[in-house]
């Protein structure tokens, strides 16, 4: 006859496999819990260690590029404004000592000296006096520095802006070259042998003409 089961009813010799089961399962189980309590306390010893080894309110060390930290910006704050590679400066011209050991020299507000020197050193020795800015290149150090002078420009003389540029004859009239050329009303006696000359005109302009009251000679033609 053959065997019958009632529906529940374990089967012969299965008891004893399904304890082993059991117990594999608690195992690896266990098992699987102690791996990840050993990585998580692993974790948090990294993250203690980092922590130590950055003590709390200690300063980043890196800036984002193009970024100064305080103490360099501090220091170029200090730094004084005329320094080699110094490319403009502003101040009154000075032409001393005599020929042929004659110096000119720019004196800024700040009571800063530097010689000047280049290919405009002469016509800057003939603006003795007046207050003109310079552009071109600081050169040395110490009493050796220079400033190499490029280009400038007149501001004042005796507390007036001239006009500044060559002396021209245009149909038998005078005109100075500035934008736009001016001529000269009643010229001084002599200014008409210096045509092709840079000058500085003081005077009163009206219109297209000025009426000189003072001049100077900055280049000869």
């Amino acid at each position: 006859m053959a065997e019958r089961h009632r529906a529940g009813a374990q089967l012969p010799g299965t008891r004893h496999t399904a304890l082993q089961v059991g117990t594999l399962f608690s195992a690896v189980g266990a098992v699987v819990l102690a791996v990840a309590a050993c990585g998580n306390q692993a974790s948090n010893d990294r993250t203690e260690g980092d922590i130590a080894a950055s003590p709390a309110g200690e300063a980043d060390s890196t800036l984002p590029s193009g970024e100064l930290a305080p103490e360099q910006q501090a220091e170029m704050r200090a730094a004084p404004a005329l320094t080699v590679g110094a490319d403009a400066m502003q101040g009154r011209v000075y032409l001393t000592g005599s020929s042929p050991n004659q110096m000119v020299s720019i004196q800024a507000d700040d009571d800063r000296s530097v010689r000047l020197a280049g290919d405009l050193e002469a016509e800057m020795g003939r603006l003795s006096g007046a207050i003109v800015r310079v552009q071109g290149t600081v050169q040395g150090q110490g009493a050796m520095r220079s400033f190499d002078v490029r280009a400038y420009e007149v501001l004042d003389i005796d507390g007036v802006e001239p006009l500044v540029g060559v002396l021209q004859e245009v149909s038998g009239h005078l005109m100075i070259a500035t934008d736009p050329p001016l001529t000269l009303q009643d010229p001084p006696q002599g200014l008409a042998a210096m045509v092709g000359a840079k000058i500085w005109i003081v005077g009163r302009v009206e219109v297209a003409t000025v009426h000189v009251q003072s001049f100077g000679i900055i280049r000869d033609p």
